[in-house]
């Protein structure tokens, strides 16, 4: 479950460390061109719609109770625990998931970026609603 509120975020009960700073939800549709026999497009045919993206991007600083490296190594364990070998169904919820009417997420990708310039890291989310 994922809960979003007041930049605070869950995660199957887990309050996720950080600042949330940006959420993004795309969904887009497939659509093939038809060709004729010389190679030229002569219609579009709409074929479905791919699967829905969410990108969650996290500010991470240092905490007294918790190092930058601690809160990744939260965001790690949540995404790929020890034994796990494949990406587990999740519940989503929250203001920006219900109305585009996701309920159920894969966790796809974790990255962390270190810009050496600011203090702190960054952490971005990739979750993909099943189609």
């Amino acid at each position: 479950m994922l809960l979003v509120q007041e930049n605070t975020m869950k995660l199957g009960g887990v309050k996720l460390p950080g600042q949330v700073e940006k959420i993004s939800v795309s969904e887009s549709a497939t659509i093939e061109d038809i060709e004729d026999d010389k190679g030229k497009t002569k219609a579009n045919q709409p074929t479905g719609y791919e699967a829905a993206k969410v990108s969650i991007k996290i500010r991470l600083e240092e905490k007294t109770n918790q190092s930058i490296a601690d809160q990744i190594t939260v965001y790690q364990r949540l995404f790929k625990p020890y034994g796990q070998t494949k990406a587990k169904l999740m519940k989503v919820i929250g203001e920006d998931f219900s109305p585009r009417g996701i309920s159920k997420v894969y966790f796809k990708q974790m990255t962390h970026d270190n810009t050496i310039s600011e203090s702190g890291k960054s952490a971005t989310l990739e979750l993909i609603a099943p189609t």
